[in-house]
């Protein structure tokens, strides 16, 4: 029997990919996306994209989408119990595992796997160890359109805000910058490609800086 699983969604170029290589291998029936949300801003968890474009992305792929709202800086202890009530609830559903789009960050991994050691869910990570480079090259050729909505400013100056995530904004990047934004550098959204059944529009505001980070604000159309 399938597993039936869940995807740890922030609406990026790393979900997307994960997306991608769970329905190549057909071997999973993937049941919803689950995102952070910010509690009263409807807006997604660091990425500040706004709820209802990542609505419109869950239903141009097809799948339920589920929530879960945090305050701002929240606390660890705070997203995990919020975190474990929900996968609680999707265990009754018969939700067995739940997939994450990281790459190669070995303490963020274990953090999941510990949470999730705790609660019997089991960790999928279908992009561990595939080198940035070829996920982003791929990204590309498969013909996923995406931009970035949030840059750390301690690395990238504010232009790499809301540019297209295309050859150009790869080549642009200083060496140090990781290309698929593992380590937090930036963040995207992804409006278009083979597995949305609609291209997402959306209207590009003005980059400003909050905090350490530049946000290019996105309103949908």
């Amino acid at each position: 029997m399938n597993q039936k699983i869940v995807l740890s969604w922030s609406g990026g170029i790393n979900s997307v990919l994960m997306l991608h290589r769970l329905l190549e291998q057909g071997e999973r029936e993937i049941l919803a996306l689950v995102t952070t949300v910010l509690a009263g801003e409807s807006k997604i968890a660091m990425h500040e994209v706004p709820q209802n474009l990542l609505e419109a992305q869950a239903c141009a792929l097809g799948f339920p989408l589920y929530t879960l709202e945090l305050p701002r800086d929240a606390a660890n202890a705070v997203y995990e119990e919020k975190f474990g009530g929900l996968l609680q609830r999707l265990k009754r559903r018969n939700v067995d595992s739940i997939a994450f789009g990281d790459i190669f960050l070995e303490d963020i991994r274990a953090y999941r796997e510990s949470i999730l050691d705790k609660i019997g869910v089991q960790p999928l990570f279908p992009l561990w160890n595939i080198d940035s480079r070829t996920l982003v090259g791929e990204f590309m050729e498969l013909g996923f359109k995406g931009v970035t909505v949030c840059v750390d400013s301690r690395v990238l100056d504010a232009s790499f805000a809301g540019r297209e995530m295309d050859s150009e904004f790869v080549k642009a990047l200083p060496a140090s910058v990781d290309p698929c934004g593992e380590n937090g550098e930036f963040h995207s959204f992804v409006y278009d490609g083979p597995l949305l059944k609609d291209r997402l529009r959306f209207t590009k505001g003005k980059v400003m800086q909050r905090g350490a980070f530049y946000y290019c604000d996105l309103t949908s159309q």
